[in-house]
């Protein structure tokens, strides 16, 4: 559960599988970002991780290799109480990758 005004840490393992000499493995220009998607009426929260890309950009990360990255979330009062799907994605303004985390209750 995330709470208002209460802080909040959400870890993250990334695994670079490919490489960038595969057009598929390229991580090239990617952003992470963490989603929130409210059930009941799919508004969406969205922050950018910036760890992940701010430190060593995903192009530089070594193949077959794990990332952990540690996000810590305070929710601003603007986001609506109640369910929301979690989402882990990366984006390169031409392609978004999303996987789904679970299940949170923000009150």
């Amino acid at each position: 559960d995330f709470k208002y005004n209460q802080s909040e840490k959400l870890k993250i393992v990334y695994h670079r599988l490919g490489s960038d000499a595969d057009k598929e493995g390229s991580l090239d220009n990617y952003l992470m970002f963490t989603s929130f998607i409210n059930k009941k009426t799919g508004e969406i929260y969205q922050l950018a991780n910036l760890p992940s890309f701010a430190l060593k950009s995903p192009s530089d990360w070594d193949q077959d290799r794990y990332y952990i990255e540690e996000v810590e979330i305070v929710m601003p009062k603007f986001v609506e109480s109640g369910e929301y799907m979690l989402m882990s994605g990366m984006d390169n303004s031409i392609r978004t990758r999303s996987v789904y985390l679970g299940d949170i209750t923000v009150d």
